[in-house]
């Protein structure tokens, strides 16, 4: 029925009510996202007529990003899903970012030989935006799979014949 129709388009009950006389009916319907998120791209305007299954906006959630990078054929042995990766951008420099491989793409591209490899990065912030360029380091499988912590060489302090690095921490 209409009154349903109605409540679809996302009508409150007590706004359905109050028209009364064609004089209080609005063309116009609010719209919410049915997920929070990112404006990424609208395709519609205000006072705009829109038909059905027409995509309006795109809401994006970009807590965690895809990172697409290109794996050489020879190279490809070195990577699979569950791999780590590391990222690092020219924004952010001197930071390195830990992805994980999420997907191999079996087809190889024939004029790059290369295949398209996926990895889903920690977003925070949203520092990452949606066609950036990063570079990707993997490493090989087996033992660089394990973690080394790693600091910048002049954050490494010499105390008599030991050497040290001091952390910054918060006070309990």
């Amino acid at each position: 029925n209409l009154r349903q129709k109605l409540l679809l388009l996302g009508l409150l009950p007590q706004r359905i009510d109050s028209l009364n006389s064609t004089s209080q009916i609005s063309s116009e319907v609010t719209v919410t996202a049915p997920s929070s998120g990112t404006l990424t791209s609208r395709s519609v305007n205000p006072g705009e007529v829109v038909e059905t299954n027409k995509e309006l906006m795109r809401v994006t959630d970009l807590s965690s990003v895809w990172v697409v990078g290109q794996v050489y054929e020879k190279d490809l042995a070195t990577v699979r899903v569950g791999s780590g990766a590391n990222v690092i951008s020219d924004a952010y420099p001197g930071r390195v970012f830990r992805g994980q491989i999420s997907y191999v793409d079996p087809k190889i591209d024939a004029s790059t030989r290369t295949a398209q490899v996926r990895i889903e990065l920690a977003n925070p912030g949203q520092m990452f935006k949606i066609g950036m360029y990063v570079n990707v380091a993997f490493g090989s499988l087996g033992a660089a799979e394990k973690t080394t912590p790693a600091v910048p060489r002049d954050a490494v302090q010499t105390i008599g014949n030991q050497q040290f690095v001091f952390v910054a921490s918060e006070k309990a």
